[in-house]
């Protein structure tokens, strides 16, 4: 939602808003022309692999050069089955503070969000 981009907007870089917001409008546009049909970005997690999104995260050591690669350990754990895999959110230097400017996605089960979210978000 609006809200919810207005929220995390001070973590993210430019191009990543914006295509975040390009989505929003898409979603809501969809919402719109079609109402009894599924929206473009209504459901699931798109910052992560797994579609249902993390139970807990642990970050791993970062990588550093122009744009540190920031490796994070997901896991995603329910009564009976428990999934684990890292995806890298890339950062750069943005005034006084860091923001993510992407993130690759790691994991490697048949539906997993395959390359980065910013090819996810690309029209």
């Amino acid at each position: 939602s609006e809200a919810e981009l207005a929220e995390i907007a001070p973590f993210l870089g430019d191009s990543l808003k914006a295509r975040l917001t390009a989505a929003r409008v898409l979603r809501d546009h969809d919402v719109a022309t079609s109402p009894g049909e599924k929206p473009a970005f209504a459901d699931g997690d798109l910052f992560t692999s797994l579609f249902e999104g993390p139970s807990s995260f642990y970050v791993l050591a970062t990588e550093r050069g122009r744009v540190v690669k920031v490796p994070v350990r997901f896991e995603r754990r329910d009564a009976s089955h428990s999934t684990q895999w890292v995806d890298t959110a890339y950062v750069v230097p943005s005034d006084t503070t860091w923001v993510i400017e992407d993130v690759a996605f790691g994991g490697n089960w048949p539906m997993a969000n395959k390359g980065t979210l910013r090819q996810t978000l690309r029209p």
